[in-house]
C-alpha cells in the first residue's frame, strides 16, 4: 500500500513525534522522535521490525503501547489529513475492478492503517487479510492465503510493490510480480522484478496482458 499507491511522507513524521511526546508524557519516558530519514528505509517492513530498529531499547510492554498511540494517531491524522495517493491510483483500480480483477491488499502494515486509507480515498478493494492475522507473520503467507481462498494458481495472481518483502513474497508463491520504481525502495531491492513502471498509469495494461480475467 505504502510506495505502491499511497505515500504517507506528508504526515508520518508528525505522527511519530505526536505518538511519541504522548508516549512519553504517559509513562515518563525520554524516546526520542525520528526523522523522516530514519523513518523512510523502513517503510513497509514488519511493524515489530520498525520499532526495535527506531526505538532498540523498548521493551515488549513498551513497544505494545506505543504501538497502540502511533496506530490511533495514524487513524486521525489520515482521516482528517489523507496523506497522498500517487496520481491515477482511483482510475487505475476502479478500471480494473470494472474489468472483473479482484483487488487485494498485501502489506506488513496494520488492518486499522491500511483500513484508515481505503476509507479515506474508498478505495474499491475486496475484503483482506493482515500480517498477525490467520497465523500469518510474512507477505508470501498473504498470497497463499488468497490463492487458496480463491481456489487459483499463481498464475492468476499479479504482486505490485516497492520494496524487496513485495519480491520475495511474489517468488515465494510464483506469481508475476510488478515493481514500482516511484515507491520508498531502492530500486536495487526490485531491480529483479518481471516487470518495473516508472509510473501508476503503466500498470494496467502489464496486468491484462498478464492475467486474464477469471
Amino acid at each position: 500500500m505504502d510506495g505502491t499507491l499511497y505515500s504517507s511522507e506528508p504526515l508520518i513524521e508528525r505522527v511519530y513525534k505526536e505518538s511519541v511526546d504522548l508516549f512519553n508524557q504517559k509513562y515518563g519516558k525520554s524516546f526520542s522522535a525520528p526523522s523522516f530519514s530514519q523513518i523512510e528505509p523502513l517503510i513497509g517492513q514488519p511493524v515489530q521490525k520498525i520499532y526495535e530498529t527506531l526505538f532498540p531499547q523498548i521493551t515488549r510492554e513498551e513497544k505494545e503501547a506505543l504501538g497502540n498511540i502511533l496506530i490511533r494517531n495514524f487513524e486521525l491524522f489520515i482521516s482528517n489529513e489523507g496523506g497522498t495517493l500517487f496520481q491515477g491510483v482511483v482510475p487505475l483500480l476502479l478500471s480494473l475492478k470494472e474489468k472483473g480483477y479482484t483487488l487485494l491488499v498485501a502489506s506488513n502494515g496494520k488492518r486499522e492503517y491500511l483500513q484508515a486509507i481505503i476509507d479515506k480515498f474508498s478505495l474499491p478493494f475486496a475484503p483482506f487479510v493482515c500480517v498477525e492475522e490467520q497465523g500469518i507473520e510474512r507477505k508470501g503467507q498473504i498470497l497463499e492465503y488468497y490463492l487458496n481462498s480463491y481456489n487459483e494458481s499463481p498464475d492468476a495472481l499479479v504482486m505490485i510493490g516497492d520494496r524487496s518483502s513485495d519480491f520475495d513474497a511474489a517468488r515465494q508463491t510464483g506469481c508475476f510480480f510488478i515493481g514500482c520504481c516511484f515507491g520508498h525502495g531502492p530500486i536495487e531491492e526490485i531491480k529483479d522484478a518481471d516487470a518495473l513502471v516508472e509510473k501508476v498509469e503503466d500498470i494496467a495494461l502489464i496486468i491484462e496482458n498478464t492475467v486474464a480475467v477469471r
